[in-house]
């Protein structure tokens, strides 16, 4: 554990004080150094200590000029860790605004934490498929389907 100054947000951006953050393959890849090496990581401006982490939920507790963000709200947020300042596992994290969203109601934030990643990737796939409206993504290998067992497909109008 290292004892590191108090991050400051600039202008555009949100410090997020870090209620529960997620362990991720890439985060145990990055932490025994298999995505980068010291030196590459120094050429992206990444100094130890190494702060792993992609994905946070917490509560704002100080915002740069520019923001709709308020101290007070409970938000998650994703972060690259192969930047200046580090990723997510970390008691106090800035990132920019457009980087964070607010946490759902009746979420806890143990669970928000989990969605930022699963929620871009969701939004990738959604994005390169380009449905338009009146076409049906549906999975290729669907179980049999009773009364009981809601559909498997999904509309554009309902991923809109």
């Amino acid at each position: 554990m290292s004892k590191l100054p108090e991050p400051k947000p600039g202008p555009g951006e949100v410090r997020i004080r870090v209620a529960a953050a997620t362990v991720n393959p890439t985060d145990i890849s990055f932490r025994v150094g298999r995505q980068h090496t010291t030196a590459q990581l120094t050429q992206m401006g990444v100094l130890p200590p190494y702060i792993p982490g992609m994905e946070l939920a917490g509560v704002v507790d100080a915002v740069g000029e520019g923001t709709k963000w308020h101290p007070g709200d409970r938000v998650m947020a994703i972060v690259n860790p192969r930047r200046p300042g580090g990723g997510a596992q970390a008691e106090l994290v800035v990132v920019p605004a457009a980087s964070v969203a607010r946490v759902p109601e009746g979420a806890s934030l143990e669970a928000a934490a989990t969605l930022p990643m699963n929620g871009l990737t969701v939004r990738l796939a959604l994005d390169r498929l380009a449905l338009h409206p009146g076409q049906t993504l549906a999975s290729p290998a669907r179980p049999a389907r009773s009364a009981a067992t809601p559909s498997s497909s999904a509309s554009a109008t309902d991923c809109a």
